[in-house]
């Protein structure tokens, strides 16, 4: 079964990423003690610094709908709704190789 991949697109007011990489970073902390969470990297766009990007693979889309419900990501969307412009999200398989 390929795993599943969340690619979520935040767009942060101008003046307020650093806010939003405190809250970031701590939702991937805590993601990454998960089971079934392989990869949550925060990333800023090198050619817009109001363009954040996570990248996170799980094992199954389950697991990241468990994700959904825990404490701090419930508060990682609490906190940055009034950071943020708009976000956008793309879901994948992760494929590989046979």
């Amino acid at each position: 079964m390929p795993r599943f991949v969340i690619r979520a697109e935040h767009f942060v007011k101008e003046g307020l990423m650093q806010d939003w990489l405190k809250l970031a970073f701590a939702n991937s902390r805590e993601s990454l003690k998960e089971p079934g969470v392989q990869r949550f990297d925060v990333s800023v766009s090198q050619d817009d610094p109001n363009r954040a990007l996570l990248y996170e693979i799980y094992d199954s889309r389950e697991e990241w709908l468990a994700h959904c419900e825990t404490p701090h990501f419930k508060a990682f969307v609490a906190g940055v709704e009034d950071l943020i412009v708009r976000r956008e999200r793309g879901y994948f398989d992760l494929l590989t190789e046979e």
